[in-house]
């Protein structure tokens, strides 16, 4: 069997960028508020959310999919206070996120929202030093937003490419456009959930990659399969080497032909 997936050099890599910044679900959170406290006054909920999200105030359907985001972002906090050891009084640090719970339970998005001006600066507040905290338990390695960008334009050409390719089977055109769709989602969901949630689609990815191998052994030498292998390689060495942990496609690399194949060209 090939060695490929024990080279420690390749499945361990050294990054050349500067650190990385850190960030927390409580900075995350903060991020979002702050944008969405720029909204002017005597406007709605639903305008309130959509500059929160970066989103048209028309997308409704996209605004409530980001609320719910945010509920979860909501309770990564919660469960982040909770585990940290040193934290001795979560309650104080638990009671903003309940007022906010309220904020974004809200039914009526049509509502006026300045009502609230008051308590958003005062949540923002509390969740600077729940951040503080955090980030002294468990920080995160923030990626440039460089690098996000990248990734979602290489995305975005490669289902563009697809789309127009004649050699690719029809049934693995649909696998690749699913799994492009899922680190498409992935890089948008960023100011969510972080880097940890990159790296937990590239492991979702892999176990389809895994049902899927069949199809990706018959067409592991079409340039667009060789490039979403490249695509996910560039994915789990920067979201790795972030992290200081071992690239992902090197333990799953000698259980799948496909992804063995290419690792093998990246290797050369």
């Amino acid at each position: 069997m090939t060695t490929l997936g024990m080279d420690e050099k390749f499945c361990f890599p050294t990054s050349t960028m500067t650190p990385p910044q850190t960030t927390d679900p409580a900075a995350r959170l903060i991020t979002i508020l702050e944008a969405a406290v720029q909204t002017r006054a005597h406007t709605s909920y639903l305008q309130f959310w959509a500059n929160a999200f970066g989103l048209d105030a028309k997308d409704v359907p996209a605004i409530y999919h980001n609320l719910a985001l945010l509920q979860q972002l909501v309770d990564d906090v919660e469960t982040g206070i909770k585990k940290a050891p040193h934290i001795t009084r979560p309650e104080q640090y638990l009671e903003p996120l309940t007022q906010l719970r309220g904020i974004i339970a809200q039914p009526n998005l049509q509502a006026p929202w300045q009502r609230q001006r008051e308590l958003v600066s005062m949540l923002i507040n509390s969740l600077r030093f729940a951040s503080e905290r955090l980030q002294e338990y468990s920080p995160e390695p923030d990626l440039p937003p460089s690098e996000l960008e990248a990734i979602h334009k290489q995305v975005a050409d490669l289902i563009q490419r697809l789309h127009s390719s004649e050699k690719i089977p029809k049934a693995l055109k649909l696998i690749l456009f699913d799994l492009l769709n899922s680190v498409q989602r992935s890089i948008d969901e960023y100011r969510f959930r972080g880097i940890r949630g990159v790296r937990e689609q590239l492991f979702l990815i892999a176990s389809q990659i895994q049902q899927h191998s069949p199809e990706f052994e018959k067409a592991k030498d079409a340039p667009e399969v060789s490039d979403f292998f490249a695509l996910l390689k560039k994915i789990d060495t920067l979201t790795a080497a972030a992290l200081h942990v071992k690239e992902l496609i090197c333990v799953v690399a000698p259980l799948l032909p496909a992804i063995s194949t290419v690792v093998q060209h990246l290797l050369q």
